[in-house]
């Protein structure tokens, strides 16, 4: 006996913080990604097609579909976001070191 079906996951991809269309609040916006896998002994095998996209609003709950390429625009605000994050953590580390050093009485004397 072979047992096969489907199953839909759901996964969020990305999260921006930008005004939602619907409610006019400002906050996060996850992007989730809806896809159907064939299924062998209930495990997943392969998928049917590239998925769906949906806009998830964290304040008012609504959730609206985007296309992929607007799904891939969003992914790559979200990857260029957390560039900037990391640059400006690596920035502040070494603000902060540079000011300890100076603030550190001269060793040499």
């Amino acid at each position: 006996m072979i047992l096969f079906g489907s199953r839909t996951t759901s996964k969020i991809v990305a999260i921006l913080i930008f005004v939602c269309g619907v409610c006019q609040h400002e906050a996060g916006q996850r992007l989730v990604r809806r896809r159907t896998w064939f299924t062998l002994f209930f495990a997943p095998i392969f998928p049917f097609g590239h998925g769906s996209y949906s806009i998830s609003c964290a304040y008012c709950g609504n959730n609206y579909g985007i296309s992929r390429e607007n799904a891939d625009k969003f992914i790559s605000d979200y990857e260029a976001q957390q560039v900037n994050a990391e640059a400006e953590r690596i920035l502040a580390d070494e603000d902060a070191r540079i000011t300890a050093e100076q603030q550190r009485p001269d060793e040499r004397a």
